[in-house]
């Protein structure tokens, strides 16, 4: 029999719908084997349409895995036939003892396409907290009826039943549901059936009540959130320390803010950050540049992800606040950070000339037990061959050269007056 994994089903009161619920799960637990598991309410979250930030609940009735993979189940009952377009507006066919007509009932919220939208998310929240099953973040929904109920419905792009492929199935309690988990593969061809421990393990990410974990990010999880600063574009972000969930590794994870930026000046920042990832993914095996992890978007937060190696250690801005500077060994300081000016300047086959355009101490990481300095933000940085990155000013910075006033005129030398002004100040 298969096991309940939590978040027992009590006895329903009169409701039809949990009279139903408790049916299906009854059914299930007596009839699937034992190496499927299933948990009643799952709740996954749903971004807002227009507020970035903001997420509701979403619950599936049943969520399903096993061998065959993950199954997501909406229970559907109290009528006697249904017909319509299964990602449009479903209509609910009442009939009487005659088999005539009674009612028609329209439904708003469209069944097809609420559940086509929590399948987009229990792949985001798949691919983002279990990369490991990534093969399994393709669930597919089963919406089960009552046995006597008559179907007829089309996929509203093809005006044809439902594809062998398409993630949708409509079926009757019975056979039919078992037949759909245990043959109707929600995985890719080729990939190996989930073992049971994994099956529980993918199932245990969707905890009741649960809400998607805002502290897992692509295969990596938050374990420190960094304070907001200000980039030199004037472009908000944060450095978190990150771990990854794959092979345990620390990374240091820039998450840059781009939710409050009007669609007209967002390609201008998307492009700065881009291009910080740019510079250190041409730079990736140079000892005084930043290496280079990953760069992706993240689409719940409407930001943007640098991934990059960790370093144990701060800026140099951190290091002068608090006082710390007689503790540094200013020589290889110096001497490091003119190592990174010069793999950025120098021409190679595989890369441009870069100029930094913004170095600061902010810019400069020292590595604690061996004070190697490491260049980094490079968001304005300038090349050859590539387009300039555009900002119509740069904010206030004494280590800048007076030349900045207009960016398009920096050079490498302008690099050197920033490093002079960090060696004099």
């Amino acid at each position: 029999m298969a096991q309940n994994l939590g978040n027992p089903f009590e006895e329903p009161g009169n409701r039809l719908g949990d009279q139903f619920e408790h049916k299906v799960c009854e059914y299930l637990r007596q009839n699937l084997p034992d190496d499927y598991f299933y948990r009643h309410g799952v709740v996954v979250s749903i971004p807002v349409p227009g507020q970035f930030n903001k997420r509701v609940p979403r619950e599936i009735d049943i969520a399903v895995a096993g061998p065959n993979g993950l199954f997501l189940i909406d229970t559907k009952c109290g009528m006697d036939q249904i017909e319509g377009e299964l990602y449009g507006n479903w209509t609910y066919i009442r009939t009487g003892e005659e088999g005539q007509v009674v009612s028609k009932d329209i439904r708003p919220d469209r069944p097809g396409e609420v559940m086509r939208r929590r399948l987009t998310q229990v792949k985001t929240l798949v691919a983002k907290c279990a990369p490991a099953y990534k093969a399994y973040q393709y669930a597919c929904a089963i919406f089960v009826f009552p046995e006597d109920v008559r179907i007829k419905i089309i996929e509203g792009e093809t005006g044809k039943p439902p594809a062998e492929n398409s993630p949708f199935r409509l079926v009757r309690l019975g056979d039919e549901l078992i037949q759909s988990i245990t043959h109707w593969r929600s995985v890719r061809p080729g990939i190996p059936p989930l073992k049971a421990r994994q099956a529980k393990e993918l199932l245990n990410m969707f905890a009741p009540g649960g809400i998607v974990a805002s502290d897992v990010v692509h295969g990596f999880k938050i374990v420190h959130r960094g304070a907001r600063q200000t980039a030199a574009n004037g472009l908000q972000y944060t450095i978190n320390e990150l771990v990854s969930l794959q092979i345990g590794k620390r990374r240091r994870g820039k998450w840059y803010d781009v939710s409050a930026i009007g669609s007209s000046n967002r390609r201008q920042f998307e492009a700065q950050v881009k291009r910080h990832a740019e510079v250190l993914a041409a730079l990736e095996h140079e000892k005084h540049i930043h290496r280079y992890i990953d760069f992706f978007p993240d689409y719940d937060t409407r930001g943007y992800w640098v991934i990059e190696e960790w370093i144990d250690g701060d800026t140099l801005e951190v290091i002068l606040q608090r006082g710390e500077q007689t503790t540094l060994d200013l020589r290889q300081i110096m001497y490091g950070i003119a190592l990174g000016l010069k793999a950025l300047h120098t021409k190679t086959p595989q890369k441009p000339v870069f100029i930094h355009r913004g170095l600061n101490p902010g810019a400069v990481i020292v590595e604690r037990n061996t004070q190697r300095a490491i260049l980094t933000n490079f968001e304005l940085a300038r090349s050859e061959g590539l387009p300039t990155v555009v900002v119509d000013k740069f904010l206030p910075d004494p280590y800048c050269a007076p030349e900045l006033d207009d960016p398009h005129s920096a050079d490498i030398a302008t690099d050197i007056y920033s490093w002079g002004a960090i060696l004099f100040i």
